[in-house]
């Protein structure tokens, strides 16, 4: 049983990790300069 409990903080702790990869990530790609629309031809009115 306790085995089985190791296993499982284990794969809580991948998820976990790679949960908050993903949301640096998508965090990075909504602030990235290179998407933004005056870089992609579109015209910015301000």
């Amino acid at each position: 049983m306790a085995e089985g409990a190791g296993e499982n903080a284990r794969l809580k702790k991948l998820l976990a990790e790679q949960m908050l990869d993903n949301a640096i990530l998508k965090d990075a790609a909504a602030k990235n300069v290179w998407s933004a629309p005056s870089v992609q031809g579109f015209a910015t009115s301000q």
